[in-house]
């Protein structure tokens, strides 16, 4: 099992250091909104998990040494059905955060970090553009807005 994760996170930091275009969707290169649940979940197990694993790894491997769906979709997903932006993954919106402010306006390493490394990255493992808008990803596709 550990032989295989680690393997995994190779595989996931070549790829995230290389550059390299994201996998075809194990559904057959379908997009993700036209995706089933068991598709979806194929997906991410075989694609998005390895990649998002490595790239907070990259990060601080010490705090994302265990990323688990719960990272993102928290205790409750399976029960809500894995629906995004999880309720209880907070975030405080935030010019900055809202795009009212300049990208590169990050208040912190882990903001700069989440907005340059983590938003494009899933964005294009959805096949979306990274940043707000009709067909964009950006914070609050992963993080429900405090209010």
């Amino acid at each position: 099992m550990v032989a295989k994760r680690a393997a995994l996170v190779a595989a996931g930091l070549m790829a995230v250091a290389c550059g390299t275009p994201a996998a075809t969707p194990a559904s057959g290169g379908r997009p993700w909104d036209a995706m089933g649940p068991a598709e979806r979940l194929e997906y991410m197990q075989s694609t998005v998990m390895p990649r998002m694993q490595a790239v907070f790894e990259a990060f601080d491997e010490h705090r994302f040494g265990d990323v688990t769906c719960a990272t993102c979709h928290r205790g409750r997903a399976a029960a809500d059905g894995w629906a995004m932006p999880a309720p209880d993954l907070l975030l405080e919106p935030t010019t900055w955060n809202t795009g009212a402010a300049e990208p590169n306006a990050a208040p912190s390493t882990f903001d700069a970090f989440m907005a340059e490394r983590v938003t494009p990255e899933m964005a294009r493992l959805l096949g979306r553009s990274a940043g707000p808008g009709q067909r964009g990803f950006a914070c609050f596709g992963c993080h429900t807005p405090e209010r």
